[in-house]
């Protein structure tokens, strides 16, 4: 299957003399001198981004929004369906959908633009977490994740969805995993500095306080996460292994990782 993939157009409309059966645009599309504009930026979307993309040789199109993309932020779902209804344009939000592709192989697709904060820029995390009407934090989800070979679990051809403690467990999971301050798409609370210890000159007691520090450090910035308790690290060479007990709004959730 031959597929298009591009980002961060921002105003610019590609010529693509290429044939696909499916093109996927990722982002930040929105010219930037009218991205907080919703009127300029709907009847950009009306007039001229749909015709362009509409009259590409590919047979579907899947789009979902960018951090300057506010338009697709604040506008009604039913806006952002009337604007698509009837193209070859589908956009996702936090959500899949099946692709029958010509061999017949169904393609399960999800897409999403959420992502941590790094300024005050569109579908940033923590934006989309909206308080209860009780004040209290909504019920935590996140896509289950298979730790040994780190990849997302799929059943029946969607992404099976995890709650509670047993979510808070995967995002533990990608805040160790994710060196901190290395990419621009996270905010730069976001991620564990544990790589930094590669190639010091400390001894085994210090590596291991300073391990034990910048877990805390990255579990800490969860709103989910009241405490961390009995938290130990050992090193076998490259190998990290973890043990500790998260005390998290749910209950207590026991944690042990190999990193």
């Amino acid at each position: 299957m031959r597929i298009i993939a591009l980002s961060d157009i921002h105003g610019q409309l590609p010529i693509i003399s290429e044939s696909a059966e499916v093109m996927f645009i990722c982002g930040d599309i929105i010219p930037l001198k009218m991205q907080n504009n919703y009127p300029q930026s709907l009847k950009w979307l009306r007039e001229e981004f749909i015709p362009h993309f509409n009259n590409m040789s590919v047979e579907q199109i899947y789009l979902i929004a960018g951090n300057h993309d506010f338009f697709f932020e604040s506008a009604r779902p039913q806006i952002i369906s009337a604007l698509f209804s009837g193209t070859k344009i589908i956009y996702l939000r936090n959500e899949n959908v099946d692709y029958l592709d010509n061999d017949g192989n169904t393609w399960n697709i999800f897409g999403s633009p959420d992502c941590h904060i790094f300024g005050n820029w569109a579908f940033m995390y923590h934006s989309n977490i909206e308080l209860e009407e009780d004040g209290t934090l909504p019920l935590y989800r996140e896509i289950a994740w298979d730790f040994e070979n780190e990849h997302p679990l799929v059943v029946n051809n969607e992404f099976k969805i995890v709650e509670g403690n047993e979510a808070i467990c995967v995002w533990i999971w990608h805040a160790i995993k994710t060196f901190r301050y290395c990419y621009s798409i996270y905010s730069w609370d976001f991620g564990c500095e544990i790589d930094t210890l590669l190639g010091q000159n400390y001894t085994y007691e210090l590596t291991k306080a300073e391990a034990t520090r910048y877990i805390e450090e990255a579990l800490l910035i969860n709103p989910y996460i009241l405490e961390i308790n009995k938290l130990d690290v050992d090193f076998d060479g490259d190998t990290l292994y973890i043990t500790m007990r998260v005390i998290t709004i749910y209950e207590e959730l026991e944690v042990n990782f190999i990193v």
